[in-house]
């Protein structure tokens, strides 16, 4: 009877365990739109981990945000520019946001921020190397993980939605109006932190599922002997430097100006109040003269 008794507890504590690693196991997954029920086992769900996670041992899964930067030199601003486009969602990402400069001048440019699923990253870096035929001026890459931030905030959301059905079932208790409006309002309280978390959650989910790359797209510089300014340029360029300089000197002859006004006033004063004591102090008698013998 004894032994049965502990078999009996043991089943018990291990059904709970199992209870305590589902309801991780779908915490971790909550929200994550990668279509993986909450029951599903853990081996399952680390198979299926999306884009940006990085999956190690004891089925741990590091969530990774991945920023590249790059600088290219190519031959034609807008060829180059529409053939990133296109590059971009051929392997499934899209741009984000994009501004171009072709008028035609030595000084033309496009900027755009693309994003691409993680796991397509190093493609797009690498094909973006040889766009429009032009050369890599610059390149950089940071991979950020924020796998502790990102299990904080499950655990964050799973605590507040266990506050929220407690604050639910003691709405259902409450007799009184007081009691209705101050359980409803940490009700309320609750919710708002839940949107909050989930709000961070998600926000956390795209970055790691698409990677970030910068282009700042840039045409050669102008051969030497070319970029020589014209007499006419050089005669503008001197005549509006002329006019600047001739602007400092009246802003200054005004500034001076003012300041010998308010300093005048004052010394005038000063003046003024001298001469005025002068005049009236008293002045010492005359020597008395020499006694007669």
């Amino acid at each position: 009877m004894k032994r049965l008794l502990v078999v009996t507890a043991g089943g018990f504590l291990l059904l709970a365990a199992c209870g305590g690693s589902n309801d991780n196991a779908s915490g971790a997954a909550l929200d994550r739109g990668s279509g993986a029920s909450e029951g599903a086992p853990a081996a399952a769900a680390t198979a299926a981990a999306p884009a940006g996670q990085v999956t190690g041992s004891q089925d741990e899964t590091r969530k990774i945000i991945v920023n590249s930067t790059m600088r290219l030199e190519v031959k034609q601003i807008r060829s180059a520019y529409l053939e990133a486009g296109q590059l971009v969602r051929s392997f499934g990402g899209f741009v984000a946001e994009s501004s171009i400069d072709d008028s035609g001048e030595d000084d033309d440019t496009a900027s755009m921020r693309l994003r691409v699923p993680a796991s397509r990253h190093d493609d797009l870096v690498g094909a973006l190397r040889s766009l429009g035929g032009g050369r890599v001026l610059k390149e950089s890459t940071t991979a950020r993980e924020v796998t502790d931030q990102y299990t904080d905030l499950q655990s964050r959301l799973r605590n507040f939605q266990r506050s929220e059905a407690q604050y639910q079932e003691l709405l259902k208790q409450a007799k009184t109006v007081d009691e209705i409006l101050s359980v409803q309002a940490r009700l309320d309280s609750v919710r708002g932190q839940i949107e909050q978390a989930q709000g961070q959650l998600n926000l956390l989910d795209n970055q790691i599922d698409l990677a970030t790359v910068t282009l700042t797209l840039s045409v050669p510089g102008a051969p030497a002997g070319e970029g020589i300014a014209s007499p006419r340029e050089v005669f503008e360029g001197a005549w509006d430097g002329a006019i600047i300089v001739a602007r400092l000197l009246l802003n200054l002859g005004i500034i001076v100006a003012v300041a010998v006004v308010w300093l005048a006033i004052p010394g005038l004063l000063v003046f003024v109040g001298i001469r005025f004591t002068a005049r009236w102090r008293v002045k010492p008698p005359p020597p008395a003269p020499p006694a007669a013998q």
